[in-house]
């Protein structure tokens, strides 16, 4: 996105967009990251299984790191005020039922 914005910028504050011959080629269909087709096969092993499981790397550092033992913010403060308050859980039990349930 920022690459776009640069180069837009630059065709812009050249003079160049709008002109005949000027602008950017944008290509507009499927994107693609063009560092990441080079080793995708291997970092994702797409040669054992089809589509990659790829997990949320914010839950990963969160349990991996321990962060959850630390973790002050309360879960009560964040419910809906009409939702079932007789059995608040930590985050960390809410993160769990996430993943259980394909959400992460």
């Amino acid at each position: 996105d920022m690459i776009y914005r640069a180069i837009i910028n630059l065709t812009t504050l050249c003079g160049c967009q709008g002109v005949n011959g000027g602008g950017w080629a944008h290509y507009v269909g499927q994107e693609k990251i063009r560092p990441q087709a080079g080793w995708a096969q291997l970092a994702f092993g797409l040669d054992w299984t089809r589509p990659p499981r790829q997990q949320n790397g914010t839950s990963f550092y969160y349990f991996a790191t321990d962060q959850w033992r630390y973790d002050t913010c309360a879960a009560e403060s964040l419910l809906w005020p009409k939702a079932d308050q007789t059995s608040p859980r930590h985050m960390a039990d809410y993160n769990a039922v996430a993943v259980r349930l394909g959400w992460l």
